[in-house]
């Protein structure tokens, strides 16, 4: 290798590296980033999904409270109940079931973590969702002792802590002439809902009530208000605040640092791997490579004289015998396609193909022949004549004297069914008889003046001319088909030009379009087609050149 091509390779080495460096110290700041963005991601998250439990509860309580105060001064039940009352007074009992479905009610509305009860301080009737506790009654559960224990000493409408041997309760009452009505809930419930986690991160939440802090179990005062973690406060409705600490877990996240750091290790050590990859392709690859596409692209070089490509010999080889393989596909293809199409063409004429046809029309001639309807003879014999050339032959080709033929039949169809509505005048150039043509080529010009250019107030002329002209430096056959009808639209002309769908009259027509895509098919760019008015809202003029002088891609012949 000489010295320019070593300094380009060291070119491209230093400019690999360059672009190799500025995209790992991205990749690094990206990761840097990303990884902070989703710290305050999980930490954001977690802060608004205790905002909503925040508001819910605050709507549960400030409801429950109103919920209170209305069961208190409206429930006729416990309005009713005595100054003094037992378990031997039955009397009460139906008063006592009412008050406990009124609790039992609440209970199913706001929740199980919520405990309602009523208590008559006269009597000392404690009422339950779940029990009734006479003053008198033995074994009061630890609840329901240190509940009414509380009674006595705690300031009404505001909320209290009360602790039990096993669990601790916040608890509200509102009393009203020695009647109370009051909520209890739990503490560790209420706090569950906040205790949540999240990608090595933690909320440890506690409530600040009256001087006190209440922690969730296995949690330490000290953990619940330490300073070393981020804190944020909520205001409970009546009774004090909620204080949520998130912690992180820091084995996790020690976990997911030393993660990060053997993720950018793989980094630097893949694109140094990309390095010496390059630097490899760029010497080995990249260079005998480009010789070797030089060398093929000039046929006088020989691949064996460099001593330095004698492997690419056997590629340059290999590369000769895939082209002339190449070579032969492409030509297999191109018969394979040509078959396809002429497939094509015989299959859209077989499907117009009936094989009863020609025979319902000899029925209906013999009938009308016994009839002796000699117009139905003669109309069903010029139509048997027609169908008979469409459907019975399945050349692609005809000669124009046949197709003249083959109009006039048409025309004297058409002469039969509308009257005396259409001249015919056929001018055929000498030496031009035979030459070969698509069938109904004519045919489908003629009938679309025959439908589409008829006028009723007067009488149209048709006109056919064929000869042999110089067209495009070759000799070519040039038909014309014209009318004196009122012509082609404007828009319809613009679509046969850019090759839409012709829309006329309400419906798509493509007998124009069927006959051009077949000319396309037969001699690919060699045919030409132009229509045009020769005037405006007067005639039209369809001109067609086709091929002829006798070369092998043409299916025609003079």
């Amino acid at each position: 290798m000489d010295q320019k091509r070593k300094d380009t390779l060291l070119k491209v080495i230093g400019r690999a590296w360059g672009y190799i460096t500025i995209a790992y110290i991205i990749v690094v700041l990206l990761f840097l980033l990303i990884s902070n963005l989703m710290d305050k991601m999980v930490v954001q998250q977690m802060h608004n999904l205790t905002e909503l439990y925040v508001e819910q509860i605050n709507q549960e309580i400030n409801s429950l409270n109103a919920e209170l105060v209305h069961s208190l001064l409206q429930n006729d039940s416990v309005k009713a109940l005595p100054e003094s009352i037992g378990p031997e007074d039955a009397m009460w009992y139906p008063t006592i079931y009412e008050i406990v479905d009124v609790n039992r009610n609440l209970r199913l509305r706001y929740g199980s973590k919520y405990l309602f009860y009523t208590y008559d301080m006269r009597s000392g009737l404690l009422i339950m969702d779940t029990s009734i506790i006479y003053k008198n009654s033995p074994n009061k559960s630890q609840l329901a002792e240190a509940l009414i224990e509380k009674q006595k000493s705690s300031d009404k409408n505001e909320w209290d802590f009360l602790e039990t041997k096993d669990s601790s309760f916040l608890f509200n009452s509102y009393e009203n002439n020695g009647k109370m009505i009051g909520c209890i809930m739990n503490v560790q419930e209420f706090l569950q809902m906040f205790s949540l986690e999240n990608a090595g991160y933690k909320i440890v939440p506690c409530i600040l009530l009256n001087e006190q802090i209440l922690t969730a179990s296995g949690v330490t005062q000290e953990q619940a208000v330490s300073r070393e973690f981020q804190i944020y406060e909520y205001d409970i409705a009546k009774f004090g605040k909620l204080q949520l600490t998130i912690h992180t877990d820091d084995s996790l996240i020690t976990k997911l640092r030393r993660f990060q750091l053997l993720l950018l290790i793989s980094v630097c050590c893949i694109l140094f791997l990309i390095i010496l990859c390059i630097r490899y392709s760029v010497k080995k690859l990249l260079l005998p490579v480009r010789e070797l596409v030089s060398r093929i692209t000039d046929p006088g070089n020989d691949l064996n004289k460099d001593s330095n490509l004698l492997e690419l010999a056997a590629v340059g080889e290999r590369f000769d015998d895939l082209f002339q393989e190449l070579q032969n596909l492409k030509i297999a293809l191109y018969e394979k396609e040509l078959a396809k199409q002429q497939m094509e063409m015989e299959y859209l004429k077989e499907q117009l193909r009936p094989h009863f046809f020609l025979n319902c029309l000899n029925l209906i001639h013999s009938i009308a022949e016994q009839a002796k309807q000699y117009d139905i003879v003669d109309m069903v014999g010029t139509l048997s004549e027609y169908v008979r050339y469409v459907f019975m032959d399945s050349h692609s080709l005809k000669c124009i004297a046949e197709e003249i033929n083959h109009i006039e039949n048409y025309l004297e169809i058409c002469h039969l069914r509308y009257g005396d509505m259409h001249e015919f005048q056929c001018i055929v150039e000498d030496g031009v008889e035979q030459c070969e043509i698509p069938t109904l080529l004519l045919q489908t010009f003629v009938e679309n003046a025959v439908k589409h250019a008829s006028r009723m107030d007067e009488k149209i002329s048709i006109s056919i001319y064929a000869a042999r002209e110089h067209y495009e430096e070759r000799d070519r056959l040039y038909l014309s088909i014209s009318d004196t009808g009122k012509g082609f639209p404007k828009d319809i002309l613009e679509a046969i030009k850019r090759d839409e769908p012709i829309i006329y009259g309400g419906r798509e027509h493509v007998g124009i379009k069927n006959a051009m895509r077949r000319l396309q098919v037969l001699y690919q760019e060699e045919a030409y087609i132009k229509i045009s008015n020769m005037a405006e809202d007067y005639g039209t003029v369809v001109e067609i050149f086709l091929p002829i002088g006798g070369e092998a891609d043409e299916p025609d012949d003079c």
